[in-house]
């Protein structure tokens, strides 16, 4: 007890200044001990060490060393601060299994988050030792890491994240507004679809990060598009599919094609996702002042693809590229208003006589003809030169289906259920009189009342084939323009029935319930899901409406018109 009582009463009698190393002291005055720049291990070269009058090292007089904190490993530091070495937890030689590595401020390994029992990486949940896991970001964002906005995601092995999805763009994310790194705007899907995105159909809809959500759309993206057996690693059970037999062969092989790629689905190289190794034949990084695809990089370094600000709606300044080697177009100008030049992402809706090329009668509000400018604030159109259309001077503006002899290139054959005659406006040119127009005859072939089996076969162009029902793309997602066959069928109420249908060319098939329905405004169901390739689609329907239904089955042509060559067709139907 009498020895600490006395070793506490020497640490509390330091006295700094006397010339003498006591306790914790690094040198007194003049008295360095054996200590000298280069000795203090922070990679001094040489110099003059001093004693500051804290009785600390003063080092300003040392020569060479390096600084903790720079972001730049230099001397024994083992890091500083975001610079790991490329090191983690699990390649430390120190028996962790995975956690998250961090830097000391003495620019020294931080251990204290990673741990030696197994996570579960992969369950959507942060647990301890993981920085993030799935979507559970653990409240991070893009915005931690020095980015304006974007999609911030968790790499692969739960230890940290992946920055290629943040951007330093200058855009409102939920203004209803497109802007540049945005795909959509809440309701505003810029006029996509999920079979713009490559599915067979479904709901699109806008993420909270303006980026398409296609997780209600419907189809396997992969085999619609071809992307089975294609030589890339595709994450193709997270698009409706099964697992790309491709990933097995091509993350493995050296065979000189990178079959990997960044993709914001997964957060990661598809590889990496699907089987853990990178493609040996990707190479590259974000840093290297070369521009690689496959990792989704916009620019790296100085290198932007000859872009310019110019190039992204800007009146003019400086585009730059950021660490994560996306455009950084924080120094580009968007002008002001008065300088003719309209400022993007709906800072400005015109500025003087540019209004993106709209007239008066582009705005919906019955406008004919007139000049279209802008007011003085740049906000709204300047519509007092604008004109309303006169009905009966045999020119078609504005709101106006057609004026007298003006029917806007319509003729009797561009309206559904006719076939040809003379079309005309009507009196108030707000519509087409068809009084002189030629009916269409339906010509559909009567298979009768579903209640067996039913096959149909032979020549789509034996003679009662007719190019009259072009789907557009309202009942298939796609166009289908070539010659077709109609059947009429009577379903029973309440049944199910499933039809099949197989040509030589590319074909679309659907359903809907009027002969006379040629551009179909009413579709019960359709499919048009295969290319030439592989031409048979299969359409099912329910008939829901209390009471024996006659339905039309149109066996159409995807492009194919008839010119004599025989097209073989079977349609099999069952119930």
């Amino acid at each position: 007890n009498t020895n600490n009582i006395n070793n506490t009463n020497n640490i509390n009698n330091i006295d700094c200044g006397n010339g003498v190393i006591e306790g914790t002291e690094d040198c007194d005055g003049t008295e360095l001990g054996t200590a000298e720049c280069t000795t203090l291990g922070l990679g001094f070269t040489g110099g003059t060490l001093a004693c500051n009058t804290n009785c600390t090292f003063d080092t300003a007089l040392c020569e060479g060393g390096f600084e903790c904190g720079n972001s730049v490993i230099e001397g024994t530091e083992e890091c500083d601060t975001d610079d790991l070495n490329d090191e983690d937890c699990t390649t430390l030689g120190l028996g962790y299994t995975g956690g998250v590595l961090s830097c000391g401020d003495d620019c020294m390994f931080d251990v204290s988050a990673c741990v030696t029992e197994t996570l579960d990486c992969g369950n959507g949940t942060v647990e301890t030792g993981e920085a993030c896991d799935g979507d559970d970001l653990n409240g991070a964002s893009c915005s931690d890491y020095g980015y304006t906005g974007g999609t911030l995601y968790c790499n692969v092995t739960c230890t940290g994240f992946e920055m290629f999805g943040c951007n330093n763009y200058d855009y409102d994310c939920g203004n209803g507004l497109i802007g540049l790194g945005e795909s959509c705007d809440g309701t505003n899907l810029g006029g996509q679809d999920c079979t713009d995105r490559g599915f067979s159909g479904g709901t699109l809809a806008c993420d909270s990060n303006c980026g398409f959500d296609t997780s209600a759309c419907t189809g396997d993206f992969c085999d619609l598009n071809y992307w089975y057996n294609d030589g890339y690693c595709d994450p193709c059970e997270l698009m409706g599919g099964t697992v790309d037999p491709d990933c097995a062969d091509i993350c493995y092989n050296s065979d000189g094609d990178c079959g990997s790629y960044v993709d914001p689905l997964v957060g990661t190289t598809t590889c990496l996702y699907a089987e853990g190794v990178e493609d040996p034949d990707c190479t590259g990084s974000c840093g290297d002042a070369a521009i690689d695809g496959w990792l989704g990089e916009n620019c790296d370094g100085a290198e932007l693809n000859d872009y310019t600000c110019e190039d992204f709606g800007y009146y003019g300044g400086t585009l730059s590229c950021s660490d994560n080697c996306t455009f950084d177009i924080t120094g580009c100008d968007p002008g002001t208003c008065g300088d003719g030049f309209i400022a993007p992402f709906g800072a400005e809706t015109c500025d003087g006589t540019n209004t993106s090329g709209l007239g008066c009668e582009d705005l919906g509000l019955g406008f004919g003809s007139g000049t279209l400018t802008c007011n003085s604030t740049c906000d709204d159109y300047d519509v007092s030169a604008c004109i309303y259309p006169t009905c009966g001077d045999d020119i078609a503006e504005g709101p106006e289906t057609c004026d007298g002899t003006d029917l806007m290139g319509y003729a009797c054959e561009d309206l559904a259920g006719f076939i040809g005659g003379t079309l005309a406006c009507n009196g108030t040119c707000d519509g087409f009189d068809t009084d002189g127009c030629t009916a269409l005859t339906c010509g559909a072939i009567d298979l009768g009342t579903l209640d067996a089996t039913i096959q149909a076969t032979g020549d789509l162009c034996d003679g009662t084939g007719s190019t009259l029902y072009d789907n557009d793309s309202n009942c298939t997602g796609y166009s289908s323009t070539g010659s077709e066959k109609v059947f009429q069928l009577v379903v029973h109420a309440g049944a199910t029935i499933d039809i099949t249908y197989e040509t030589e060319a590319d074909n679309a098939l659907y359903i809907i319930d009027s002969c006379t329905d040629t551009m179909p405004a009413s579709c019960l169901a359709g499919a048009d899901a295969n290319g030439s390739s592989t031409p048979i689609e299969t359409v099912s329907y329910t008939n829901s409406t209390g009471a024996d239904q006659t339905i039309f089955i149109v066996a159409d042509l995807y492009s194919t018109v008839c010119s004599g060559t025989p097209i073989n067709y079977t349609i099999d139907i069952t119930f």
